[in-house]
């Protein structure tokens, strides 16, 4: 910590280093290990230590990092897995609920919301992360009279990470439907992309089956003007 303090990482690492090797098989040491590599931005090896500590034996803070590592690089399934075990601190729950949404997991965001309402006074981004969460689990409801079928939770999923900024191939992974709001999404991507034709024709098809569906026919009018 003093290290670290003075802004000395190359020395900070190399004494965490050491302490991991002093505490090896002390399945709580380690993971405290790992959270402070974790802390430092060392992803691999927080990891690592982490994964050494859980074959020891169970730790609520190897869980918390391995779940933060895998969130930190993308893979919402293996975060969430993780992160359900771990004690519920605002960033677990944060990553959680968020790993929730980016995999189509709306099913298990109630219980997620329900968790975070038990939080003495949670940090304002969870407040607004939840709320964005309530928005899509009303955006479900509105689908659900439109459309039916097992994709619609992901179709949901797909315009909250569309929204969030989330990079294309993962809004693509969660838009796959054929319902209404799975191709307003690919309309938009195509949008994006420059390909005119295919989002004015995924819009149409949007809008054939939801009229209203504000997505569809915003993509809609800047396609027609584009083309204009």
């Amino acid at each position: 910590r003093v290290a670290r303090a003075a802004g000395d990482e190359l020395a900070a690492l190399e004494l965490l280093r050491q302490y991991a090797i002093r505490v090896d098989g002390e399945a709580g040491s380690m993971a405290r290990a790992a959270e402070i590599y974790y802390d430092m931005g060392r992803l691999d090896e927080a990891r690592e230590l982490a994964l050494r500590s859980r074959e020891v034996t169970f730790h609520e803070k190897a869980q918390r990092v391995l779940g933060l590592v895998a969130y930190r690089r993308g893979e919402y399934s293996q975060a969430a897995l993780h992160l359900e075990r771990a004690d519920a601190d605002y960033l677990v729950l944060a990553a959680l609920l968020r790993s929730h949404l980016l995999e189509g997991a709306l099913g298990k965001v109630p219980d997620d919301l329900e968790r975070i309402e038990k939080l003495s006074e949670p940090p304002d981004a969870l407040l607004r992360l939840a709320s964005e969460a309530r928005a899509a689990l009303r955006r479900r409801e509105e689908l659900a009279r439109h459309a039916r079928g097992p994709g619609l939770d992901r179709a949901v999923c797909a315009e909250y990470a569309l929204r969030s900024g989330v990079a294309a191939p993962r809004v693509e992974a969660l838009a796959r439907g054929d319902d209404p709001l799975s191709r307003a999404v690919r309309a938009r991507l195509a949008l994006e992309k420059g390909r005119l034709r295919d989002a004015a024709s995924l819009a149409e098809a949007s809008l054939k089956g939801w009229p209203e569906l504000d997505l569809a026919l915003l993509v809609r009018g800047r396609a027609r003007l584009e083309q204009d």
